[in-house]
Formats: C-alpha cells, sequence, structure tokens
C-alpha cells in the first residue's frame, strides 16, 4: 500500500477523485480517504498536526515491509530563480527549530527537480529572518510538516521507502491574507502538474505491490523448502512462519537466511530427531 499524507484537503483532492478514493469514518480527528493499494491522511497544518495523524494512521492500519510512504503538498521560497507551480522532490530536511537535518534515500526513478527542504513553525513571511541566519544554501523550499512528517513516518517506514514531493505556490512576499492563494487556486495549480505526479504516485504503488508479492512468494517458497528438508510438523511450520514474520520486520527480504541455510542445512535430513537439531538453529538464526 502507499501511504500518502498531506496538510490540507485542497492538497489531496485532485489525488482523491483521480484514484476514485472513499472517505473512512474510522477516524474522528482527522480525514482519511481508502482505496485500491492507496491511503491518504489530510494531517491539518504544522508538525504536531501532521506527528500525531501520521503516527495515528500507521499504528491503526500498520504499514507492511514493502509499502511506501509520500509526503506532498504546497511550500514556499525566498529563491525567485526556483519555478512556481513546479513539483520539486525533497533530498534533505532541516528542522528549523532544532537545526536537525534529516535525508530520505532517493533510490528510484523521477521527473522531479532535487532540492533541500526546510520545515518551520510558521508562515515563511514570519521567518525569512530566521532562514537568512541559518541556511548557508539558498536554494529551498519552505513549509510547515516536512520534518515532523519525516521524524514520525521514519518509525515505520524505512528511509529508502519515504519519498516527498512539493509544489511551489510562493515566494512568501504577500503581506495580506486576502492575497493568499485560496483553497481552490492550489487545487488547480495541482492539477496542472497531473502528468507528472500521478504517473510517479502510480509507480510508488506498483513498487509496493511488486514487493509485497516478492516477499509473499518468497515466504511461501522457503516455508515449502523447509518443511521437506527439515521434516517439519505442522506446529512447527507455524512456529517457523511466526519466526519468520519478525525477522521480516527488521529485514528487507529473506535472502540473508535463505544463503545461511544453503550453507548450514544439509538437502535432506536421516530423521525428525535430525531435523528438529537444524529447526532450533534457523530459529536461533532469525531471532
Amino acid at each position: 500500500m502507499l501511504y500518502i499524507s498531506t496538510a490540507l484537503y485542497c492538497e489531496a483532492k485532485p489525488i482523491i477523485l483521480y484514484f476514485g478514493l472513499k472517505k473512512t469514518d474510522q477516524f474522528h480527528k482527522f480525514q482519511v480517504f481508502l482505496g485500491d493499494d492507496i491511503l491518504v491522511v489530510i494531517t491539518g497544518v504544522g508538525e504536531i498536526a501532521a506527528s500525531v495523524a501520521i503516527s495515528s494512521i500507521c499504528s491503526v492500519i500498520p504499514p507492511e515491509k514493502g509499502d511506501f510512504f509520500l509526503s506532498f503538498g504546497s511550500a514556499g521560497t525566498v529563491s525567485k530563480s526556483l519555478t512556481l507551480k513546479e513539483i520539486y522532490l525533497l533530498n534533505k530536511i532541516t528542522q528549523l527549530s532544532t537545526n536537525q537535518t534529516f535525508y530520505p534515500d532517493v533510490l528510484f526513478r523521477h521527473p522531479f527537480r532535487e532540492i533541500q527542504g526546510v520545515t518551520g513553525s510558521r508562515v515563511l513571511k514570519e521567518e525569512i529572518q530566521a532562514l537568512n541566519q541559518t541556511q548557508e544554501e539558498s536554494l529551498f523550499l519552505y513549509d510547515m510538516e516536512g520534518a515532523a512528517s519525516y521524524i514520525s513516518a521514519s518509525y515505520f517506514f524505512g528511509t529508502h521507502q519515504m519519498a516527498f514531493l512539493r509544489i511551489l505556490s510562493d515566494y512568501g512576499e504577500k503581506k495580506d491574507q486576502r492575497e493568499w492563494l485560496t483553497p481552490n487556486q492550489l487545487t488547480l495549480m495541482i492539477e496542472e502538474k497531473a502528468h507528472a505526479l500521478f504517473p510517479f504516485i502510480e509507480q510508488m504503488k506498483e513498487q509496493a505491490r511488486q514487493k509485497e508479492q516478492l516477499l509473499h512468494t518468497q515466504t511461501s517458497e522457503f516455508l515449502e523448502q523447509m518443511e521437506q528438508l527439515l521434516c517439519l510438523s505442522t506446529s512447527m511450520k507455524y512456529i517457523l512462519q511466526q519466526h519468520l514474520s519478525y525477522y521480516l520486520l527488521l529485514h528487507d527480504d529473506l535472502l540473508d537466511i535463505i544463503k545461511w541455510c544453503d550453507t548450514h542445512i544439509p538437502n535432506s535430513c536421516k530423521s525428525k530427531r535430525e531435523g528438529k537439531i537444524y529447526f532450533e538453529e534457523l530459529k536461533r538464526q532469525l531471532l
């Protein structure tokens, strides 16, 4: 499954409509939309809201080993050399309040320009002085959820399973709220970039599906092989399945344990007693 978080409904609306997602009443503090291998949560604005929503969703609907997380939304900048209405991928995220920096692993192909992001607790025009003092690099996007989204999601996803996309909406110059983008304007801005955004989401969905299918196949074949080699009983096979589930919480796949078995377990056991000896050793390797 692909988990997507946005701060505002108007940022998620094009995704919800395109993928035909349906709202679920399972959560009352924030809006959640579900579809075929995709989940969208509207977190609300700010780091606390993002952290609470993402942690809650992932605790109630725990991600599986092959799932991905996408943080999407609008961002501002102080650099006019960056193009308005363009979507950028964040390869570095700095939390302004702590000066901590986080690095998502960008290991997949994408059509977006990569750039660093900065997360603060106030709107851009109120943070410009602090940004000028702390940011050595002038090219960055500013938002209010990125760092917290990374921190919360990292408890459930590996750094290679997370992506952070931002559409540049403004240069932080509008002093009067009446001059700010309306929700409809922001939705239309995102819809204009649908040709780049939606295929990327489809790609992440497909990668999650393939990963899940690979792990299922790998696990089934491994269980069947061990059942034959070690003369496993039904209860022993169930115990091994439980150990494999725990192992996959800590590892991406079974390749290392398969290599270990190829080296340490014979092609056949002479008796159930011998099989049980190797079974106990295999359990120790999985823990």
